[in-house]
């Protein structure tokens, strides 16, 4: 049986419109761990920071 609780679901569009989908699921999958966020998506935590303010995202206190 296939565990899908780390799969997310998007709507295509603008590539800032898609990765914000892909990072605002990632923060309620992995409730905000930056470090963890960055290693599950593939980038650098430095890289996750510069999206997330260009994006205009706050992670959860």
């Amino acid at each position: 049986m296939r565990d899908n609780s780390n799969q997310l679901t998007i709507e295509l569009g603008s590539l800032p419109y898609m990765e914000k989908q892909i990072i605002s699921q990632a923060i309620k999958l992995i409730q905000g761990n930056r470090s963890e966020m960055a290693k599950i998506l593939g980038i650098s935590c430095t890289t996750l920071w510069k999206k997330l303010k260009e994006l205009n995202i706050e992670l959860p206190k």
